[in-house]
């Protein structure tokens, strides 16, 4: 964070390389289309450069990058009055399981809140630690787990 305060470019550059990839998963699940989640990511970076130029207010990238993305997904999602399932790649793999199975959990998934579904992607899917996501979210690491230990129950239920 300090160098991407100071202007390094280096450390920008080193920024957008390591996590635009697991910022694009996070976002390319949340929204409907290839060009939403690009344009997500553009309102998302920018974001990202006016908090961080001449200011230390976050000191952990992991945090500002995922609690900024969680506030663009989310009011995404309340601007769209349907966001139709997504079609994100590791959806359509070859190894994923059989269309009933894929269907049910989309299903199972889609009646979980917003909030819900933001924290199982941001730990499933990104793989932000439990004390990340409580500061993202604003919620105890304890409450954290077990909200996911209940979706986890659910969702093998299903």
């Amino acid at each position: 964070m300090r160098r991407l305060c100071a202007g390094d470019a280096t450390a920008w550059t080193q920024l957008i390389e390591h996590w635009s990839p697991r910022l694009y998963n996070y976002v390319f699940y949340n929204v409907a289309t290839e060009a939403d989640a690009q344009a997500l990511m553009h309102a998302i970076f920018t974001e990202i450069v006016q908090v961080v130029v001449g200011s230390l207010r976050i000191a952990n990238l992991t945090i500002l990058l995922f609690a900024t993305a969680r506030q663009h997904v989310l009011r995404y999602r309340a601007q769209a009055a349907h966001v139709p399932p997504p079609t994100h790649p590791l959806l359509l793999s070859a190894e994923r399981p059989t269309n009933q199975q894929l269907t049910s959990f989309w299903v199972c998934f889609q009646k979980f809140t917003p909030e819900l579904q933001q924290i199982l992607l941001l730990y499933y899917v990104c793989g932000v630690s439990l004390p990340e996501i409580s500061q993202i979210v604003g919620r105890q690491e304890g409450e954290l787990l077990r909200i996911l230990q209940q979706a986890k129950y659910y969702l093998l239920r299903t």
